[in-house]
């Protein structure tokens, strides 16, 4: 498989070892790493190079591996989190700054999800408190803003410098999972699976509102290397329909005969890792019948396109009544009144953590591992859309990396259940 991807071997020295990979042509090195050496502790969030997620050292300067070619890596010394963390010297650096009062507050003050040990340096303010305190660097947080994370590594509040693992009344509760988000192997959505797995790319609706068909699924993926099969709403066995509240739940897991958003799954193709990289969703026989669509206001006049294909009429999910009462009474009447100005600093409702996940069957029972905060909601959603009891499906959770709100609904669940219990060779 490698040759006709024009593979080369790579060799370098990681975390102290000789290893030697073969990578085609433009691979990153964060993708080496994870999935031909097994270096699960360099994580992979943006894949652009601004997260931090993925950073490496490389000849003793930091690199975001996502951003460096495999091939460049010939001959040079990386170490990852893992590697730091057992080295001898940085191991006794460590023992001096995070075993003691420093390592208990790390895993104290509730560091980023991610996971992520940043590197301290110099602040560039040189008054007050600020004159001598350390900070991450090369590593975006959204989580916390970095103080957690700076209080612990620059310098350990007050109220935790006695702050001890005994658990007694009174003392900051410590964090189980502190210690493997520290060295980084806490395993996250996109560890689980094995290198070598069969992945997904799923078609997408490039319209706010169209038509669509497939022309010879079984012939294309017959005639196409690496493919595996090829996934439509025919698959579904159960209600193509899941959403977060049951009486909401009509989003289908694939749109049938009419996309109704930009992006709206139609179609997945399983493949090869190799295949899957460099696929191009422009060669999948589907054809596309651009409509109109509702674009101007929120709630549509009557006659505007549907945006859901079951009830909803004029488009309109729910409807109810607030009532309101009389605030400036309230206040008059009440016994204290208390008014501060209260500010605080921007944060993003994003995460870093990609949606990812792994699912096998373990008898005649799926398991789909993934990166949720509600898997008793993953369950009912998967119970709906497979047509099966809820017996035969088990949601196994891995750490999240950061939620906003988000990893409650399924997203990529449904794709990997249909994925895996088709027969590997076989297009339907």
């Amino acid at each position: 498989m490698f040759a006709e991807f024009g593979a080369q071997t790579t060799r370098f020295t990681l975390n102290g070892s000789a290893v030697a990979v073969e990578a085609p042509p433009g691979e990153r090195l964060s993708d080496s790493l994870r999935e031909r050496l097994g270096a699960r502790d360099v994580k992979v969030g943006c894949n652009a190079g601004d997260c931090g997620s993925c950073s490496v050292l490389v000849d003793g300067e930091l690199v975001c591996s996502c951003l460096m070619p495999t091939r460049k890596a010939a001959g040079r010394r990386i170490e990852t989190v893992a590697g730091l963390i057992a080295s001898e010297p940085l191991a006794r650096d460590l023992a001096q700054r995070f075993r003691g009062p420093r390592r208990r507050a790390m895993r104290l003050l509730h560091p980023g999800d991610d996971g992520r040990l940043g590197r301290p340096a110099a602040a560039g303010s040189d008054t007050g408190r600020e004159r001598h305190q350390p900070r991450p660097r090369g590593v975006l947080c959204r989580c916390t803003g970095y103080r957690k994370i700076v209080d612990a590594v620059g310098g350990v509040p007050a109220h935790l410098a006695g702050a001890d693992d005994a658990g007694h009344a009174g003392a900051a509760i410590r964090r189980l999972d502190g210690a493997p988000k520290l060295d980084g192997s806490e395993i996250f959505g996109d560890d689980v699976a094995p290198p070598g797995t069969l992945e997904i790319f799923v078609i997408r609706s490039p319209f706010a509102r169209a038509a669509f068909g497939f022309d010879d699924l079984d012939g294309w993926c017959a005639r196409t290397s690496g493919i595996e099969a090829v996934l439509t709403a025919a698959d579904i066995g159960g209600r193509n329909a899941f959403g977060v509240i049951p009486s909401f739940a009509d989003q289908p897991a694939f749109a049938e005969k009419v996309a109704r958003f930009p992006g709206e799954a139609v179609a997945a193709v399983v493949g090869t890792p190799e295949v899957i990289r460099d696929f191009d969703p422009a060669t999948f026989p589907v054809r596309w019948q651009e409509l109109d669509a509702a674009r101007t206001r929120p709630r549509p006049a009557p006659g505007a396109p549907r945006c859901c294909t079951r009830g909803r009429a004029g488009n309109v999910m729910c409807s109810g009544f607030v009532a309101c009462g009389d605030p400036e009474a309230a206040l008059e009447a009440a016994e204290v009144q208390v008014e501060r100005r209260y500010s605080s600093g921007f944060v993003e409702h994003a995460y870093l953590e990609p949606e990812a996940g792994f699912a096998q069957m373990v008898g005649d029972r799926v398991e789909i591992h993934t990166c949720t905060r509600a898997p008793v909601m993953d369950l009912d959603s998967m119970e709906i859309l497979l047509g099966i009891d809820r017996s035969r499906i088990r949601i196994v959770p891995t750490a999240v990396g950061g939620g906003f709100g988000s990893k409650l609904d399924i997203s990529l669940q449904p794709y990997r259940r249909l994925a895996r219990s088709r027969p590997a060779g076989r297009c339907e």
